[in-house]
């Protein structure tokens, strides 16, 4: 999860550099189009990796959007009846 958030990370690092450098010429809007896409990623990775990686969260989330049983609510315990026999005389 770390080496991913890091990548967009250094994704984004890496777009400015070369900005800067000028080793590319961007209109306006490409630029502005390509940093968009970039902070929206930036922004919102970190909750998808979280609902990805998170195996409680997942199952949480899908428990309450009603696309999964709740399965810690269901007891599979075995009941045991015990009888007391007694005799007669």
């Amino acid at each position: 999860m770390c080496s991913i958030i890091v990548s967009v990370q250094m994704t984004i690092l890496l777009f400015f550099a070369v900005k800067v450098a000028k080793l590319f010429e961007l209109s306006v809007d490409e630029f502005y189009l390509l940093y968009n896409l970039l902070s929206d990623l930036f922004a919102s990775i970190n909750p998808y990796l979280l609902w990805i990686f998170s195996d409680s969260l997942r199952k949480y989330v899908l428990v309450q959007l009603g696309l999964r049983t709740n399965s810690s609510l269901t007891n599979t315990a075995v009941h045991t009846k015990t009888v007391f026999v007694t005799e007669k005389s």
